[in-house]
Order: structure tokens, then C-alpha cells, then sequence
């Protein structure tokens, strides 16, 4: 066999086909477990084949023939399903779609593609294979060269990540034909007994699946300050949100608050309190939330709870209630030693030095900006409760990536009208503006788009997204930040992946020359979608000494048959921030010590994946020992112990 590889990596065609008709069975075979069409997978061991005929020579080791053809099949395979299901640049909504064990709570749809562009490459490259192309994690070690442990790594990782980056709407796409247990009519009825509407508020969404329904009601048509209702098939209330609500100027107390939440919970779901215990309280300026979770042997199960958000006037502005279980989930006789797992933890512990931007938002600092921190792999990791081994495998080492200064590109006539800058027609209408935190929102939309004749979720994302160009401008600057078309265009270009480079050089040279000094370009392979015809371009920021800015990033995507840019992602950093940094000292080993006497690991229920039912298993966790929080880093200055708020 090696052979014959030998004779066809110098070019002889004879020996190149009798491999190949001796591995086309094989890959025929693999081609149908991904595809699951004959026809399809066909297909696909042709170009494999052509593929490999046109690449053979770039084979260095004639022994690893077989891997190296069956990667370039996987690819293809990759492929066809991505024209199965669009591209992944303006559908990433799907994706988190089918993350069911994202965390549910209901915030605004706008820019949810942002999400995964800020987690780590191989988190969200696992998530999307999975999630997105219905991928098994054996699949996908294949396809990335990963053992499976390390895959479901990745995927843990990734949706941490996730739920740190964003909640989302979560919907299901429904059949006309499915019928529920309830007259829409006595549901809809049933839902509006939980709210006090306004005289100026419609019905925007409405929406039906077999297992529930879904209002929202608005004074526009974007639920600014809405008012939405779930329901199950039951007509039994499982989800409320109140943006605005009336602020009567009365103080109940915390006492009072309690009751009135126990009370509406025992009214729609009589047995929960004979599960649920009161794990939680937060007080608010005008409302207090109450957290009830299932207890089993001391600690909380990770799937049933119920949180309940009481105005101080008394108003229920918040619920949201995923059930209990009686079927009770298995506690291990024998637990591993928690002093021994965490003298196994101290003596294992890899730190990692990270220049990070932190949000007082997101973790326990009382100042949002840039921090030195140590990182730690164990402080994401579940331990199992008998055993005290983790799940994962250990990392394997990173190959040192090298990085190149920004290129000096001139900075060519700058336009600063918002359209000419993105390129967006004169047949595009802004229908919409609105004010976020720190910028504001506009969005433009062809003039000949109908709009959906229903109320569903679908259409309403629909109403939102399609055919538009979302753009945000800094509230301060007036400078651009971020856009994204979900709008197609093609052209007749062919261009390289070179020209696209020097496009997205000079528009950030052009648009963002302040930042130019502190970034630099990955050294490596090119990033593109030959499918959807785009490059991609992520440029990194550093503080100036060439020591990168973790997670803080231009990224951009050009169009190989336009030249047009088609999304712009802006750093959260600002470059005075930048400047402002003040590079100290950092602890010494000694300081560990102290790092590790606030830390303590806890018993936690944690859902399961490994199998197709997820399942409740019991682990130990990292914590900090006072707050019982999650731990994200150190502050590698002070040694003191970041948590995260949430």
C-alpha cells in the first residue's frame, strides 16, 4: 500500500486510482453515517477523490494515506450539510435554538449572533458541529483530531461560555397541524388573569407548540417594556415577565414579599412547595427575587426551580418554573474526601496569566477595566463525587501561536455618513432606532420586504431580522461599532483571499486607525467559507508591549464576490482604557497559599450529557468558601478571588 502512495504522491494516476477503488467502499460507508443519502454520499466520495487527486503531492508520510483521505471526506461532508442548513454567519440564532440547557430567561433577540464569535475557537467550533449539524462527538473528534474526552470538554466549556455571553429567547418551531389540549381561545383568556394590561398595549406574539404557548403584548412592535406570558399544555403558568409596572411607593417588607410569592407559586403549581425549598434572596431597589430549588441529599438539582420576582408594592413582575421530579436521581453511598480532593486540587493546579477586560456586570469587582489574572482549568472542571477524578482529560499542550504588528496600510478618504460607510442602498429604509446602554441601535431594511401575516415567534424573529442591516454607533462618539448584514448579496467578483485582506485592513486602518497601534494578526492559515463565499479576519489588541488582551478582538468578514463587508464586531475596550493600564507587580507563590484556604469544593448536582436521556449526577465544584460562588480567576496584583455575579 505504501507503495503504491509513494507512486502516486510522484504523480503516477494508475496507482492513485487502484487506492482509491480499494478505499471507496470504506468511504462510502462514512460518507452515509453523515449524510444519510446514498445519492448525497456518492457525491461526496467523488469530490473526496478529486480532492485528494489534486492534493496527494502535499502528503509528506505515505503511512497516514488513509487519515488524511477520510479528513478531507469528513470535510465534504461538512460541507454538504452546511448547504443543507444555510450558512452559520447569519443563522448562529439556530444554533442556540437547540441548546435546550442554555439558561432560558427572556431578554431582547437583537445581535444573539454575537454570542459564539466570543467564546474560544474550539468551544464554539464544537458547538456548532453538534448543535447546529447534528454531528456525534465521535464525529467531531475526528473531524478536529481531538479524543472524545476532550470533545466533551469542549462542548462543557463552551456552553459555561455561553450562558456568561447571553440568555435568549428559546423557541420551537412548529407544524400548523399541531393541535394542544386547550381552545387557543381559553388559553389566551387564561393568560391575560396573570397581568394588568394597558389600555395601549397589543398582542404581538402568539405562539403555539405542542407542549406550550407563548404572549407577549406591547405599545410597538418590539416589546420595548412588554409584558410576556408562557403557559404549558396544562394552561398551568411556567413563564412571566413585567418590564414596566406600577410603582405605587409602598415598602413591603421582605416578610410580606415571601408570602405573596409562596402563595401565587402554591396557587398554579399546588405540590411544588412540597419539593422546593427557599435556596436564595436577592433584594433589589423596588423588588425582591426569591430562588426555590429541589434539595436531594443536601444539595440542589441542576434542572427544577422556580424563581419569583415581587414588586415592593406586591406585583408578581417575574416567574419562571421548570417542575420538579419524583423520580429521584441516585446518591452515591461513599463520597471521595473533599480535604483530599482539594490537596489534590493545590497539587495539580496550573496557573495561566491573562490581561483580561472584566465587567463589573459579569464578575465580583466593584470597577469594570483590565485585569491581570490567573486562571485556573480546575475551576471550571466537575469532580465526580465517589471518585474525585474529573470528567475531562487533561489538556493537551497548545503549539505556541505566533502573532505579526498591524501592517501600515494608509488610511484612505474617510466617509462619515452611516450608510456610505457600510454600503447600504437606496432602496434600504431605516425602520427602526433605538438607545441601548452605551450606544445606539439602527436598523435598515429593503422597502419591498412583506412582512409576516402571523404572530408566531418565527415571525416575529423574522420581523426583526430579516432582509436588514443592524448597525450600533457609540451614544458618546457617534462612531461606528458593530454591523451585521442579514440581507444576501452576491456579485461576480472572484476575489482572493489576499484581496480580502487588504479590504479589511483599510477599512480598519481607515475607520479605527486609533486602536491600529495596539493590534496584531495571527501568523497562520487563512479563515474562510468557500460555501458562502466569505473571509474571516479577528484582530487582536495588546497594551502596547505585544502581551494580548484576551477576548478583545476586531472581527470581520468580507465578501469574496462583492468586496463588501459583511459584519463588523468592535472591541468592548476602549483605547484610552488601553493607555490608562498600569502594569504592576504580581503575587508570589507564597500568595497561592492564601488563594487556596478561601477555596472550598461543594457537592452539586450537574446535568449529564454523555447519554441520549441527560441525567443528574452528583459532583464536587470550586468555590470561593464565604459566598459558595463560582470562581472565575485571581487577581494576580491583589490575590484576591473573583467570582462570577451569576
Amino acid at each position: 500500500m505504501e507503495k503504491l502512495v509513494k507512486k502516486a504522491i510522484q504523480g503516477d494516476t494508475k496507482a492513485f486510482d487502484l487506492i482509491i477503488e480499494q478505499e471507496k467502499p470504506r468511504l462510502l460507508a462514512k460518507a452515509i453515517s453523515y449524510v444519510d443519502n446514498q445519492e448525497d454520499a456518492l457525491d461526496i466520495v467523488q469530490e473526496t477523490c478529486l480532492k485528494a487527486y489534486q492534493s496527494i503531492y502535499q502528503l509528506k508520510e505515505p503511512k497516514y494515506f488513509s487519515t488524511w483521505l477520510f479528513k478531507i471526506l469528513i470535510h465534504e461532508c461538512y460541507a454538504a450539510l452546511s448547504k443543507r442548513k444555510r450558512t452559520l454567519v447569519v443563522e448562529t440564532e439556530q444554533i442556540l435554538q437547540q441548546l435546550d440547557h442554555v439558561d432560558n430567561s427572556p431578554l431582547p433577540y437583537d445581535f444573539v449572533h454575537e454570542a459564539l464569535t466570543y467564546i474560544r475557537n474550539e468551544y464554539r467550533t464544537a458547538i456548532v458541529l453538534h448543535y447546529f449539524y447534528d454531528f456525534s462527538l465521535i464525529q467531531i473528534g475526528e473531524m478536529l483530531n481531538k479524543p472524545l474526552n476532550t470533545i466533551k470538554m469542549y462542548l462543557y466549556r463552551g456552553r459555561l461560555s455561553l450562558k456568561h455571553q447571553m440568555e435568549t429567547i428559546m423557541y420551537k418551531p412548529i407544524e400548523k397541524e399541531v393541535m394542544i389540549n386547550m381552545l387557543k381561545e381559553q388559553l389566551a383568556e387564561k393568560a391575560l388573569k396573570f397581568v394588568s394590561m394597558p389600555d395601549d398595549f397589543k398582542l404581538i406574539i402568539e405562539d403555539y407548540s405542542d407542549d406550550q404557548v407563548s404572549f407577549a403584548w406591547a405599545a410597538d412592535d418590539y416589546l420595548n417594556d412588554g409584558i410576556a406570558v408562557t403557559l404549558n399544555n396544562e394552561g398551568k403558568l411556567i413563564e412571566l415577565s413585567i418590564d414596566s409596572y406600577a410603582d405605587l411607593n409602598m415598602q413591603l417588607s421582605i416578610v410580606e414579599k415571601r408570602m405573596i410569592a409562596e402563595n401565587f407559586l402554591h396557587k398554579e403549581h399546588p405540590e411544588a412547595l412540597q419539593y422546593f425549598t427557599l435556596s436564595s434572596t436577592e433584594e433589589k431597589e423596588k423588588s425582591s427575587k426569591f430562588t426555590y430549588e429541589q434539595f436531594v441529599a443536601g444539595s440542589p438539582l441542576s434542572k427544577p426551580y422556580c424563581k419569583i420576582e415581587v414588586s415592593s408594592s406586591g406585583e408578581v413582575i417575574n416567574f419562571n418554573y421548570r417542575s420538579f421530579t419524583k423520580t429521584i436521581p441516585n446518591v452515591p453511598k461513599q463520597l471521595f474526601d473533599k480535604d483530599k480532593l482539594l490537596t489534590q486540587c493545590i497539587q495539580q493546579a496550573k496557573w495561566q496569566l491573562q490581561l483580561r477586560f472584566l465587567s463589573k456586570d459579569v464578575y465580583t469587582i466593584e470597577q469594570s477595566g483590565l485585569f491581570l489574572i490567573y486562571e485556573n482549568e480546575q475551576f471550571y472542571k466537575a469532580f465526580d463525587a465517589v471518585t474525585g477524578k474529573t470528567s475531562f482529560a487533561e489538556d493537551e499542550e497548545e503549539l505556541p501561536e505566533s502573532f505579526l504588528p498591524f501592517p501600515h496600510i494608509p488610511a484612505q478618504a474617510k466617509q462619515h455618513i452611516i450608510e456610505e460607510i457600510i454600503g447600504i442602498p437606496r432602496s434600504m429604509t431605516r425602520i427602526r432606532e433605538e438607545e441601548m446602554d452605551d450606544c445606539i441601535a439602527i436598523v435598515w431594511r429593503d422597502e419591498n420586504w412583506d412582512s409576516p401575516n402571523d404572530l408566531t415567534f418565527d415571525s416575529f424573529i423574522r420581523e426583526r431580522s430579516e432582509n436588514t442591516v443592524k448597525v450600533k454607533i457609540d451614544k458618546e462618539t457617534k462612531k461606528l461599532k458593530e454591523f451585521l448584514w442579514f440581507k444576501e448579496r452576491a456579485g461576480n467578483l472572484q476575489l482572493s483571499y489576499e484581496q480580502c485582506k487588504e479590504i479589511a485592513y483599510s477599512f480598519i486602518a481607515t475607520h479605527f486607525e486609533e486602536f491600529v497601534p495596539f493590534m496584531l494578526i495571527k501568523d497562520g492559515e487563512p479563515s474562510l467559507n468557500e460555501e458562502s463565499q466569505r473571509a474571516f479576519f479577528k484582530f487582536y489588541l495588546h497594551i502596547g508591549d505585544g502581551q494580548l488582551i484576551d477576548g478583545e478582538h476586531f472581527y470581520l468578514s468580507v465578501n469574496m464576490t462583492t468586496g463588501f463587508i459583511e459584519f463588523l464586531m468592535h472591541p468592548y475596550i476602549t483605547v484610552d482604557e488601553i493607555k490608562a493600564f498600569d502594569k504592576k507587580s504580581l503575587i508570589t507563590e507564597e500568595h497561592f497559599k492564601n488563594v487556596w484556604s478561601s477555596i472550598d469544593a461543594i457537592l452539586k448536582w450537574d446535568l449529564q450529557y454523555d447519554e441520549d436521556e441527560p441525567y443528574e449526577k452528583l459532583v464536587y465544584k470550586l468555590c470561593e468558601k464565604k459566598s459558595k460562588k463560582k470562581i472565575a480567576c485571581i487577581d494576580a496584583v491583589t490575590g484576591e478571588i473573583i467570582g462570577n455575579r451569576y
